[in-house]
């Protein structure tokens, strides 16, 4: 997975490493973060900043848009997608009325200010071996935009006028070459709620295996799943409410079979698991 010596950007590991929180809104002023966290035998850190806010609630599918209407394009050179606000909207769950393009720009502008160094490595020989990268998804946005506000703030996107979003170079790049995670796109459609949409990425990405198999079965640490799932500022009663209302999501869809807690319901978050059971092979 690489450009020359230069390492690209491997959505699955993106999708594994927190990066994305999967509420549905903000959650305070989370800005920087700082995680250590174990799935299966993979070993994650992951320092992350972000200038407006962590990517959430609809990011993933603005970018997954991006990414289609770049792939659509051939990829071009400059590494730059060019649309409308309304053209890319409709690539997203999010519709094209209401409040749907003040939404958008914040989301353009929360893609657009975070960045990530993260550390994967697993246990050897005593020990702990891995990669270090430091990433960032998108290098500059451009859009025609009206606010009441000489900042910009609350601002909204102008349906038709043009929207210019030019990825990072490695991001890019890790397109041409198929660095994507594979998603089913009837799946997706068929998740109407958010949080279940960004749960059913990063489950789907932790279950694939180094062969490219796929778990049928995920155990994981609750402690360690917070922070996979980006809840890790949430209270345990919050969290837990978060996962079981996008469980319902996926169980309805036919994705998972179902999900148990294991472990006494007093005990803490640390010492109690999730265990769920998957259906599909996507």
């Amino acid at each position: 997975m690489q450009q020359g010596n230069e390492p690209l950007i491997n959505e699955l590991t993106l999708a594994r490493s927190g990066v994305f929180s999967i509420l549905n809104r903000e959650s305070g002023n989370d800005q920087r973060w700082e995680t250590t966290f174990s799935i299966g035998d993979r070993d994650f850190y992951v320092q992350g900043v972000a200038a407006r806010g962590r990517p959430h609630g609809v990011d993933p599918d603005v970018l997954l848009a991006l990414q289609t209407l770049f792939f659509e394009a051939g990829c071009p050179d400059d590494d730059t997608v060019e649309c409308t606000a309304y053209a890319l909207l409709k690539l997203t769950p999010m519709g094209t009325r209401g409040n749907a393009y003040s939404r958008l720009r914040d989301s353009l502008l929360r893609l657009e200010g975070v960045s990530w160094l993260m550390r994967v490595s697993r246990q050897s020989g005593g020990r702990s071996r891995g990669t270090t990268e430091t990433s960032r998804l998108i290098d500059r946005i451009s859009v025609r935009d009206t606010s009441l506000s000489a900042s910009g703030e609350g601002g909204t996107i102008e349906a038709g006028a043009p929207l210019r979003v030019t990825f990072s170079r490695h991001f890019a790049q890790s397109i041409r070459e198929g660095f994507y995670q594979i998603l089913d796109a009837e799946l997706l459609g068929d998740l109407k709620q958010p949080t279940a949409r960004s749960l059913y990425r990063v489950l789907q990405a932790h279950r694939v295996g180094d062969d490219g198999s796929l778990a049928r079965e995920l155990p994981v640490i609750m402690a360690a799943w917070r922070e996979a799932t980006g809840l890790s500022g949430q209270r345990s009663n919050n969290v837990k409410r978060t996962l079981d209302g996008a469980h319902a999501h996926l169980i309805a869809a036919k994705y998972l079979r179902d999900v148990a807690y294991e472990g006494s319901g007093r005990a803490p978050a640390s010492r109690t698991n999730l265990r769920a059971r998957l259906i599909r092979n996507w």
